[in-house]
């Protein structure tokens, strides 16, 4: 700025520079439309940190609902800068009567029960929802989740209201039944590599089967037989699927046990008898001497088993069915046997199933 004066006889003149500070730009961020009872409108403007104002405004947030029906202003104003500048703008936020509320949701599910179905609820301008699952349960979540344990084709209802009015969408739950697997197995204990395993199957609702037999093998029968190969232990799962195609899983819950059980049984070809008199033939493993003095089986895994001694005539003169009580030399009424050779016949079964019947001599001794 330049200042002069001038007269007659002289001049004079004077300048000043002057610095003329812009008064801030503010923009407040228009809002879309408002709706009555709707949420909290959040007030954004630029540049940040001045303070809004006006009706039914907090803070940063507008209440459509406090505010009523009409057409609001709201103002925005800067903190002042170091200069003492601050500026400042408006809006206006109408609220609006929101439209009726136009209800609707998905999915109109289909699966196996239990069926737990997540609604997503689409419905537009509503304020309040009351769902009606079809089973008798209710919730008045927006978003709910439910549990439908009984098979069964239920109607959904979604209720949507607002302060204009309501609105209903049906939607339709399918829930098939869930098959059970279930089964029995025998025998359990394989004893030989000719046995067959039978396997039952007690499921429910099915309608497909497939079996894992556990030593890599497997079989879509209802009730198959199986043989194994290998001794070990086999854990076997059976999977049923229903004609809806729901699917359920079993295991067996003892391994299969497959342990070959090869029995034998001989027997010695001379023995003496006890000079302390008769015993009764009972013997026990470990026990010496009254091991020597029995004619006994050498044996392993035998079930049943019948031993018979004959004199020299073909007389039967002595009869056991226990592995641990043999021949002692004594027949009758506790009378010693003549010393010579007696035929003896042994007879039953080993622990695989297979039978033995078997005929020697032995040579008794005094």
């Amino acid at each position: 700025i330049r200042y002069s004066i001038v007269n007659p006889d002289c001049k004079d003149a004077d300048t000043e520079d002057v610095t003329v500070i812009p008064i801030p730009v503010v923009n407040i961020n228009k809002v879309g439309t408002v709706y009555i009872n709707g949420p909290l409108v959040p007030l954004l403007a630029t540049p940040p940190g001045g303070i809004f104002s006006g009706t039914a405004v907090t803070g940063d947030m507008f209440d459509p609902t406090a505010a009523g029906l009409g057409t609001h202003v709201i103002k925005y104003e800067t903190i002042s800068d170091k200069f003492g500048c601050n500026g400042s703008d408006t809006i206006h936020i109408k609220v609006l009567m929101p439209p009726v509320p136009i209800a609707d949701f998905e999915p109109d599910a289909v699966g196996c029960s239990p069926l737990t179905v997540q609604f997503t609820n689409n419905s537009l301008y509503g304020e309040t929802y009351i769902w009606g699952f079809g089973d008798g349960q209710f919730s008045v979540k927006k978003n709910p989740v439910h549990t439908y344990y009984v098979p069964g084709s239920y109607i959904v209802k979604l209720i949507v209201y607002n302060i204009a009015g309501e609105s209903i969408h049906n939607g339709i739950i399918t829930v098939h039944q869930n098959p059970s697997a279930l089964f029995e197995v025998y025998p359990t204990d394989v004893v030989n590599n000719e046995q067959i395993v039978i396997f039952s199957n007690n499921s429910m609702y099915d309608s497909i089967s497939f079996w894992r037999f556990g030593d890599g093998q497997v079989s879509n029968e209802k009730n198959p037989y199986h043989k194994y190969a290998e001794q070990g232990n086999y854990t076997v799962s059976l999977t049923v699927t229903s004609k809806e195609g729901c699917i359920d899983s079993v295991l067996l819950a003892t391994p299969i046990r497959v342990d070959w059980k090869v029995g034998y049984i001989k027997f010695p070809n001379v023995f003496k008898w006890n000079e302390t008199g008769p015993t009764g033939g009972v013997w026990r493993p470990g026990c010496y001497p009254e091991m020597d003095f029995v004619f006994r089986p050498f044996y392993e895994n035998v079930e049943d088993y019948k031993l018979q001694i004959f004199n020299r005539w073909g007389v039967l003169i002595y009869e056991s069915n226990d592995l641990f009580k043999g021949w002692d030399g004594y027949f009758g009424d506790d009378k010693l046997a003549v010393q010579g050779v007696y035929v003896w016949k042994v007879s039953g079964r080993y622990a695989d199933g297979d039978y033995f019947n078997i005929v020697g001599d032995v040579t008794f001794l005094h």
